[in-house]
């Protein structure tokens, strides 16, 4: 049982260290592409979630602190692509 609990350890590992990031850059990068016309457009937060690499549950909380752009319509939070992107470029670049 040890062994099996290790195995899925390290894989989280490599997932969480070397893919999701690595998914998240494909994402931006086509989200980017297909919406480089339009910036003021505005996404959910899943998509949200998508291009800045978080889980949705982060992403909502990120926002409620403020630490994300996001608007309400309705019952709804909704995060400017432009935003998002400005934001995901700055937190990826060397220090």
């Amino acid at each position: 049982m040890r062994q099996g609990i290790d195995q899925y350890r390290a894989l989280r590992t490599l997932f969480e260290e070397h893919l999701k990031p690595w998914l998240a850059a494909i994402v931006r990068s086509e989200l980017s592409d297909s919406r480089r016309l339009n910036p003021d457009k505005l996404v959910s937060v899943e998509e949200a979630a998508s291009i800045m690499g978080m889980t949705e549950a982060a992403t909502r909380k990120a926002a409620s602190r403020g630490n994300l752009p996001a608007r309400r319509i309705g019952r709804r939070l909704r995060f400017r692509v432009g935003d998002l992107l400005d934001l995901a470029s700055y937190t990826e670049s060397p220090r």
